[in-house]
């Protein structure tokens, strides 16, 4: 059975706008990616503990601009996924966030993550070892593992889950930036971007059209 990249993102997207809380969210994204390209290696992710990612993750966000203040007001919010290697070369995925000054919600290319404004703060990394953990099984050394769709299909649907879960009116309230609506983008920093919707005073707000 072969990867269908429209399909996954279709079920991605509805999982998005479910809403559901993040460990359910994420666990029927796994029953999904297991069902269309079967393998052993679901069941070692079904593994993982992500019952406390969510809540180690709440402060994240603070945390990074308590270090390093924004230098301009907070339009936008990047999620990006990072390719890095292990000392065996065994590829996983590092989550990171960075700030935009500009956000246009009728740029569907999301050019805008490209504008003069960008705050990539050092030592941004979200400080859990999931997807670590789900890399190094996907592409362990042995070549047993599903390999990069599985990574990919993983590190993409826990990015996105996990970070709409923590947009929250607190969040809004932290960021101290006037805007009604701060735009939200997610992915992997080499393509396959996702506009999930945006920030509100009132929390997360889905987006209604495609998400990519």
């Amino acid at each position: 059975m072969e990867f269908d990249p429209d399909k996954f993102f279709d079920e991605l997207s509805a999982a998005i706008r479910t809403r559901k809380p993040f460990p359910e969210g994420l666990g029927t994204m796994i029953d999904w990616c297991s069902n269309h390209l079967p393998h052993d290696d679901w069941s070692k992710i079904r593994s993982l503990d992500v019952s406390g990612d969510e809540e180690a993750a709440r402060n994240w966000i603070p945390e990074v601009l308590k270090k390093s203040p924004c230098p301009f007001e907070i339009r936008a919010l990047y999620f990006g996924l990072a390719e890095k290697c292990s000392s065996e070369d065994e590829e996983y995925a590092d989550l990171y966030v960075a700030f935009m000054g500009q956000y246009d919600p009728a740029d569907q290319e999301a050019q805008w993550v490209f504008g003069k404004q960008r705050h990539y703060p050092d030592h941004a990394s979200l400080n859990v070892t999931t997807l670590k953990s789900a890399g190094l099984i996907f592409n362990r050394e042995n070549g047993e593992g599903l390999g990069n769709e599985g990574n990919f299909m993983f590190a993409l649907s826990y990015t996105l889950l996990l970070t709409t879960s923590l947009m929250s009116p607190e969040l809004y309230g932290g960021l101290g930036t006037p805007a009604e609506r701060i735009g939200i983008l997610a992915g992997w920093d080499s393509g396959d971007l996702m506009r999930p919707g945006e920030l509100s005073r009132d929390g997360f707000v889905p987006n209604g059209e495609p998400m990519i």
